[in-house]
């Protein structure tokens, strides 16, 4: 799998950065002088632009290596978005995306810590440990941290983990009746192409739950929404065909990379 790589901060990109949307609209002359506009959304694109400085020259050779692997805009790799929520539809536990252990209840509609009512009431209805998780077609050794509003009226534990291979990272987290951010920041050496990021309850435990989310970096940031598909770009390209690198001292570089994808991947 070629996959863009995290620097040595665990983070994908520098300040500043950025990201725009790019839309294609077809436009038909008519005989008459008028014109006909149709919007073309299967090829509308994400376009990420990177701007590095100070890097090492390990930061510097793995950002050139997949250059020359992809030999420019030729081949694709998967690039997590850094300044999206990895998961898909993070407000839908429900969805078909999240695998649920058989004596997971799902409520939703429940307050939230924003004033609204977007949360989910996980219950346990069994007498063993219930898991609910969603696996992202990302690679298992990168750093992650997971995050997630949660509280309980009864005072219930809950466990984030992570899995990796063989592998897993489990912490238990108490909870009270006021809302709690929970940030788990985890990196597992592991090569695998896939990496499941989830909760488990003990039995009987009820636990409201908000703001899942999934980051390609070592610390939490704001609370992105996902209402479909999140951050994971499986088939993405670079923009330019040309890498072009500037050596500011010993082990120090800066350069730009224009990243592009699907909207629609």
């Amino acid at each position: 799998m070629l996959y863009f790589p995290q620097l040595e901060s665990g983070a994908t990109s520098q300040f500043p950065g950025g990201k725009q949307l790019v839309e294609r609209t077809v436009i038909n002359k008519l005989e008459n002088g008028g014109t006909l506009r149709l919007g073309d959304p299967d090829e509308a694109r994400i376009e990420w632009v990177l701007k590095y400085e100070d890097l090492s020259d390990g930061e510097m050779a793995a950002i050139a290596t997949l250059f020359e692997a992809c030999e420019g805009r030729l081949h694709t790799f998967v690039f997590l978005d850094p300044y999206d929520n990895l998961l898909d539809f993070s407000e839908d536990p429900g969805a078909d995306v999240w695998r649920k252990d058989p004596m997971i209840e799902i409520a939703y509609g429940a307050a939230d810590p924003l004033g609204t009512h977007r949360a989910v009431r996980i219950t346990n209805l069994g007498q063993a440990p219930q898991r609910l998780d969603q696996t992202l077609s990302a690679p298992e050794g990168l750093q992650y941290c997971f995050s997630f509003y949660a509280r309980s009226d009864s005072g219930a534990q809950v466990i984030p983990y992570r899995t990796a291979g063989g592998t897993a990272d489990r912490r238990m987290y108490g909870t009270g009746m006021e809302w709690r951010r929970i940030a788990v920041p985890s990196k597992l050496g592991s090569a695998g192409e896939t990496a499941t990021f989830g909760i488990e309850l003990a039995p009987g435990a009820t636990v409201d739950v908000f703001g899942l989310q999934v980051e390609a970096q070592a610390g939490t940031s704001r609370y992105k929404p996902t209402t479909s598909r999140g951050g994971v770009y499986p088939r993405a390209r670079f923009v330019d065909d040309t890498l072009t690198v500037v050596k500011e001292g010993v082990n120090r570089h800066s350069c730009c990379v224009r990243v592009t994808a699907r909207k629609r991947n």
